[in-house]
């Protein structure tokens, strides 16, 4: 995928996010006195209420510090978006597309996410599943990883064995 497509793809799901009830746009000038609040939040020893409101609000800046994006329309000013509420909104924003979740007991799927809940329970299309298996070699008691890939067209995923959700490799 080039860039050109990669940031039309990007500018479609964010204007997508931006019709939702956990976001909200702001200025560049806002975002910057927001996070010059928080700074001098963290450093206060006594805090006011909106101090700590500020700082409850550090992480989710924070995690948005990578998603800003300058959406000029018209002779507006740029806007920053600032659209999650919680870690797993910024999953929201691989729908559609391919996943690697990494699995308890060595497993390992990639695919294309179609649907997940707050449990992460999961739907994958496409799925390939990867089964890393240790085995000891009897005689020289050395250690023998074996792993086994299948493929599924179309695949639940129970929440409660997902690790880890990201972007699959590049280099894979």
């Amino acid at each position: 995928m080039c860039v050109s497509d990669f940031k039309t793809k990007f500018e479609l799901k964010l204007k997508e996010i931006t019709k939702s009830e956990c976001s909200a746009l702001i200025s560049d000038t806002r975002y910057d006195e927001l996070i010059k609040e928080v700074e001098q939040a963290k450093v206060n020893s006594k805090k006011t209420s909106r101090e700590y409101r500020r700082l409850n609000r550090f992480d989710v800046l924070t995690i948005v510090i990578f998603m800003v994006t300058k959406m000029p329309e018209g002779d507006s000013e740029p806007v920053s978006l600032v659209t999650i509420k919680e870690p797993v909104d910024l999953i929201r924003l691989s729908v559609d597309e391919r996943i690697y979740v990494k699995m308890r007991h060595d497993r390992e799927l990639r695919g294309r996410l179609h649907a997940f809940d707050q449990h992460l329970n999961m739907v994958l299309g496409e799925a390939e599943e990867t089964i890393t298996t240790i085995e000891v070699d009897e005689e020289t008691f050395e250690e023998v990883y074996k792993t086994t890939k299948r493929t599924i067209p179309m695949l639940f995923v129970r929440g409660d064995g997902v690790i880890l959700v990201s972007p699959p490799s590049t280099t894979s």
